[in-house]
């Protein structure tokens, strides 16, 4: 039971870092584009 629950506790945080990467590019583009907007 506690080494499945690792196990999907560190699928999880992989997911999550490969999902973070583009995720925070996306974001930070998004809001370079937002202030050359409002500039």
């Amino acid at each position: 039971m506690r080494t499945a629950y690792v196990a999907k506790a560190i699928s999880l945080a992989e997911m999550a870092f490969y999902f973070e990467l583009p995720l925070s590019s996306v974001l930070y583009l998004y809001d370079k584009m937002k202030e050359s907007k409002t500039k």
